[in-house]
């Protein structure tokens, strides 16, 4: 499995992201500042809304800038044989059912998920409830997540 195009495409997905995100804030702070935006009334918020808006997609792309920088910038290190930490890739697998994944441990973008060779890679943070429990384990350590049904035994099966 190619950890470098898990981060490429990480970063790629963070890239089109922070373009969308940067086209609504600039629309979004033209509309507050349109002079067809000026108030009619003191019940007319359409123009504060719209700022506050902007505001909003203005912090979301600061966020999104210093998560493709870390991206962009770190050298991700090999971690075989060595503890799960920030940049290793991780499958795990159910103690009672064949289910496998495949994650990514981030230090920002949780949630992306990207194609590794066939196979669905989920972007983890260090703060999210699994990537909590994966910090610090090896190869072979099982650890247990409480999800909706219940708890599920996970064991580490591979770390890169």
């Amino acid at each position: 499995m190619n950890k470098e195009s898990i981060i490429l495409q990480i970063a790629v997905h963070l890239r089109n992201e922070l373009q969308t995100v940067t086209d609504a804030a600039n629309e979004a702070r033209n509309t507050a500042t349109h002079e067809e935006s000026v108030p009619e009334n003191k019940y007319d918020t359409f123009a504060l809304e719209a700022s506050y808006l902007a505001d909003g997609l203005s912090r979301r792309v600061a966020e999104l800038k210093s998560a493709l920088g870390a991206y962009e910038n770190t050298r991700f290190p090999d971690f075989t044989d060595r503890p799960i930490a920030i940049g290793a890739m991780i499958r795990v697998g159910a103690l009672d059912t064949d289910e496998t994944r495949l994650y990514f441990l981030g230090s920002a973008g949780g949630g992306i998920k990207v194609d590794a060779e066939g196979e669905l890679c989920q972007v983890l943070t260090a703060t999210s409830p699994v990537g909590q429990k994966l910090l610090g384990l090896e190869c072979g350590d099982e650890f247990q997540i409480t999800l909706g049904a219940g708890p599920i035994e996970w064991e580490v099966l591979d770390v890169l």
